[in-house]
């Protein structure tokens, strides 16, 4: 799933290697320009936003991902895991609804990884972890989990989406699994060292059942979503 990320990624990484070069030669006194965005080591971890608005690091986030505010925002919604399912580690859940997904799906564990590069390792203060799920596909089309689809949530109940830079690192991606084939893989997130992991939350309807009035959500079983996963 993530094999065009991965490209993207280190493309990008070889892309700034270059650019970082050429200014190097040609400033003396190296000196950076100016409207130049910040590197990754210099945005303020999650932690460093605590006391931040949702305007605040939604702008921050902007920064990094060159989205606007308003769209860092509207992506930071987190689901409502009052309103789903509970289930433990290694527990086959069942799934199925009118879009032709039908199957069942396990979180099996989780553990943290890094890359073998100096560019595929975790920001400052942070780690990646990969959560390790199984999927068995009953249904009549691919059960692709997509991006966002899943959330890690720790202690203190904050969110955290998957992380395309971890996930470029992983060779044990979560694909989709084909009409009758039963398969296991990983998605990788980033979340501050301090952070402490409590649950998974897996939403296939992508927040349509959250959104009042919403069409899209008589396609999805509304009444035990989100799923949430207790990793502990």
């Amino acid at each position: 799933m993530f094999a065009l990320y991965k490209l993207i990624v280190r493309g990008s990484v070889v892309t700034a290697l270059l650019l970082l070069t050429v200014g190097c030669g040609s400033n003396g006194e190296n000196a950076p320009d100016e409207g130049v965005s910040p590197s990754r080591d210099a945005v303020e971890s999650p932690d460093d936003t605590a006391g931040d608005t949702v305007e605040e690091v939604a702008e921050e986030a902007a920064v990094t991902t060159g989205e606007t505010a308003s769209e860092a925002i509207a992506d930071s919604a987190p689901p409502d895991i009052d309103s789903g399912t509970v289930y433990a580690l290694n527990t086959p859940i069942e799934y199925r609804d009118t879009l032709g997904i039908d199957g069942v799906v396990s979180i099996t564990g989780m553990r943290e990884f890094t890359g073998e590069g100096m560019f595929e390792q975790p920001a400052d203060g942070t780690t990646w972890l990969a959560v390790m799920v199984e999927i068995e596909n009953n249904g009549d089309r691919d059960y692709i989990v997509t991006f966002q689809e899943m959330q890690l949530v720790d202690a203190e109940g904050n969110y955290y989406r998957q992380d395309l830079q971890a996930a470029s690192v992983l060779d044990t991606d979560l694909e989709p699994v084909a009409v009758g084939d039963r398969k296991a893989g990983e998605i990788a997130f980033e979340v501050p060292e301090t952070a402490e992991i409590e649950k998974l939350v897996y939403d296939p309807s992508n927040g349509a059942c959250d959104e009042e009035g919403s069409i899209l959500a008589e396609s999805y079983p509304c009444e035990s979503l989100p799923i949430v996963v207790e990793l502990k």
